[in-house]
């Protein structure tokens, strides 16, 4: 499943998709507790 396979559950996967469709960004290591900032610096710097 998009390579999001973790013990238990799915690990979380972001993917930053431009107003094209085209994938930008691939989010991995997602923090729960900073996710939401971190999406925000990613749009911000682009």
């Amino acid at each position: 499943m998009y390579d999001a396979k973790g013990w238990f559950f799915p690990k979380r996967v972001t993917f930053i998709i431009d107003e094209t469709g085209t994938i930008e960004k691939i989010i991995r290591d997602v923090n729960v507790h900073t996710h939401g900032e971190d999406i925000l610096k990613i749009l911000s710097n682009n």
